[in-house]
């Protein structure tokens, strides 16, 4: 059972075809951009012996000069930085650091009372959060009858662009989407998928959603309450579509809760009119653990995947060495160790801030986009 009130989809047409639903309401946020991470001594010492390589040795390949000086750095050839001048290199590499850190900190500060990002949670307590977040969850309940043997019932969970095609692809099949899907237990995305295992079936419930207070918004998954896995960055400004049409900076952008339907299995779906499964305001695992975010052209439409491992990664030289002056994106988050937030990290008192944020937010009338009337085949939204 869900709150009242929670639209639950029903398809009662033959299973084989690719259809989706989508919210007639957007998530509407203006994400902002994190200043890039500055670089680490052996990368200042790149810059500033590169072009000095490259005229002594005029016929080296780009890879072998970045690779000499890799080695240059670390001791292993000759010719690299003495240690008075490694110890200035580490200097002015920590002295970057500190500041970009004081300065990704305020950022992170600011989006928890920024009005584009944060959104009203309802909590289980009775009360409201605000946090820069956006998430939604989706319940499979039992169907009228069990798959035959020759059918392969899917239920994707995600989010889509206005111009995503509702008929003929299930979400998470272009770029104007991402999804997981129930039958393989992948996160697709942008032409791509990756195996998460997150499988599900009836009586699980998957949300997905959008962490807000840190530059490019993360996207995470959750399987029946508990935190599942980061999956990667959107780097909305890439797709146009994803904005409201205004121009410059400060663009606001229209993403939509969806839900793929080849199943016959009702999907209950709380999009925020009841308190969720998952602790929203308050998960450790998604407000405290420390991720590293590295950019990789996987994409087949000129987008970017960001890889977000779970695991602290290691820094490796010849990857450190292969992009051209840039760093790999991570995304900072509260102390692991300590188990405790930034003490400047606001707690927030919602109710004093909640009249304001509700003009802002988007709350009430939760309707659902389904596919034209023409092409709908069976598919249905009902309410309980």
């Amino acid at each position: 059972g869900g709150g009242e009130g929670e639209p639950v989809l029903v398809f009662e047409g033959p299973i084989g075809a690719d259809r989706a639903v989508r919210s007639e309401v957007p998530w509407k946020f203006t994400p902002f951009s994190k200043p890039s991470q500055p670089p680490s001594a052996k990368t200042l010492y790149r810059r500033k012996m590169r072009k000095e390589l490259e005229r002594q040795h005029p016929t080296w390949s780009r890879t072998r000069v970045l690779s000499s000086l890799a080695r240059r750095f670390d001791g292993r050839e000759p010719g690299g930085p003495t240690k008075d001048e490694k110890r200035e290199l580490g200097k002015e590499a920590a002295e970057m650091l500190s500041q970009w850190e004081g300065d990704v900190k305020e950022l992170r500060r600011q989006a928890w009372y920024n009005s584009e990002l944060v959104q009203p949670v309802l909590s289980r307590n009775g009360g409201v959060d605000l946090v820069p977040v956006r998430y939604f969850e989706a319940t499979l309940q039992d169907p009228p009858r069990p798959p035959r043997e020759d059918e392969d019932w899917c239920v994707a969970v995600g989010f889509c662009t206005k111009s995503f095609k509702l008929v003929g692809k299930q979400p998470g099949w272009d770029a104007r989407s991402v999804a997981v899907h129930s039958d393989d237990g992948k996160f697709f995305f942008d032409n791509d998928s990756q195996d998460i295992s997150l499988f599900f079936e009836t009586g699980d419930t998957v949300g997905l959603g959008l962490r807000l207070d840190d530059g490019a918004p993360a996207v995470f998954c959750t399987k029946n309450g508990k935190f599942h896995s980061w999956q990667t960055r959107l780097e909305v400004e890439r797709w146009q579509d994803w904005q409201d049409g205004s121009e410059g900076k400060g663009k606001a952008y229209h993403l939509y809760p969806s839900i793929g339907l080849d199943t016959l299995c009702p999907v209950r779906l709380n999009l925020g009119k009841s308190p969720f499964m998952f602790d929203v305001a308050k998960d450790a695992k998604l407000w405290k653990k420390q991720l590293n975010g590295s950019v990789s052209d996987r994409g087949n439409s000129g987008g970017m995947w960001i890889c977000m491992d779970d695991d602290e990664g290691l820094e490796s030289d010849e990857s450190d060495f292969e992009v051209d002056d840039e760093d790999d994106v991570e995304l900072v988050m509260p102390d692991e160790e300590t188990g405790s937030q930034d003490e400047d990290l606001p707690q927030l008192e919602t109710t004093s801030q909640l009249g304001a944020i509700l003009q802002h937010s988007n709350e009430a009338d939760l309707g659902l986009d389904s596919v034209d009337d023409d092409d709908s085949d069976g598919l249905d939204s009902v309410d309980d």
